[in-house]
C-alpha cells in the first residue's frame, strides 16, 4: 500500500480488506483468511527549508566535504541523492552518514553493529523541499530518519550563505517568513503540514541589486 500515514492506518487498511474479502469471496477460500503479517517496507518524509537552493554546490560540499555518495544528474532526477548511512555503532568525527564498517554495507542492516547500516536516501531538490526515504528499523521506531533529518538540516544551516538562492527584492520589501513569529536567529519552525521550515538570517536570503 502507498500513501499511508501511520501504522494504526495500514493495520485499519488491511482489517477493512480482510472483512471484505471474507464477506464477498466466501467460495474463493477453502479456510477462514486472516492477516498473516505486517510489515513496513518504505518511509517516505520530508520538509522544506523555505527558500531555493543551488543543487550543484550542495553536491559538491556533500560529496567531497563530508563524503557522502552522491548522485546528481538532472536529465535522470531532479534531487540531489545522497546516500545516509546510520549505525548506532561509534563513529568517529567527521565520519557521520558514512559506512564504516570493513567491508561496505548494502544498507539493509538493522542499523546496529558492524556491518548492519541502514542505507537512508535524503533528496534535496531546488525548491527547497527535501524527501528522505528508508525502510523501517526492526524495533519499528523512527530514529534513523529524525537523525537523517537533522544531518542535513545542519548542513544547510551551516552552509546557508553558499546553499540558499539568492533572492533579490525591491528596497523595502519584506521577505521575512510570516508563518509565526521567531525569537531566535536561526531556528526551526513547525508548518502547519508534518514538514518543517529553516528560518535562515535575512543576511542569507537577500542581497541589495547592483
Amino acid at each position: 500500500m502507498t500513501g499511508v500515514r501511520s501504522t494504526e492506518m495500514a493495520h485499519d487498511t488491511l482489517a477493512w480488506l480482510l472483512d471484505h474479502l471474507t464477506e464477498t469471496c466466501k467460495t474463493v477460500f477453502t479456510e477462514t483468511p486472516r492477516i498473516d503479517r505486517e510489515a513496513v517496507h518504505l518511509i517516505n518524509s520530508g520538509f522544506s527549508i523555505g527558500a531555493p537552493i543551488r543543487r550543484e554546490i550542495l553536491y559538491t560540499l556533500l560529496s567531497h566535504s563530508y563524503h557522502l555518495s552522491c548522485l546528481y544528474e538532472t536529465t535522470v532526477y531532479q534531487g540531489v541523492k545522497t546516500k545516509y548511512f546510520y549505525n548506532t555503532h561509534p563513529v568517529r568525527a567527521g565520519e557521520e552518514g558514512r559506512c564504516t564498517c570493513g567491508t561496505l554495507c548494502e544498507g539493509n542492516g538493522t542499523g546496529s553493529g558492524v556491518n548492519q547500516c541502514k542505507k537512508i536516501t535524503i533528496s534535496p531538490f531546488q525548491t527547497g523541499e527535501v524527501i528522505i526515504q528508508a525502510s523501517g528499523l526492526p524495533d519499528g521506531t523512527l530514529r534513523h530518519i529524525h537523525q537523517a533529518m537533522k544531518f542535513i538540516q545542519s548542513v544547510f544551516v551551516k552552509h546557508a550563505a553558499e546553499v540558499i538562492r539568492k533572492q533579490y527584492v525591491l528596497p523595502g520589501a519584506d521577505v521575512a517568513p510570516a508563518a509565526a513569529d521567531v525569537d531566535s536567529k536561526d531556528s526551526w519552525i513547525p508548518h502547519p503540514t508534518p514538514r518543517s521550515l529553516v528560518v535562515l538570517p535575512r543576511s542569507s536570503l537577500v542581497d541589495t541589486p547592483v
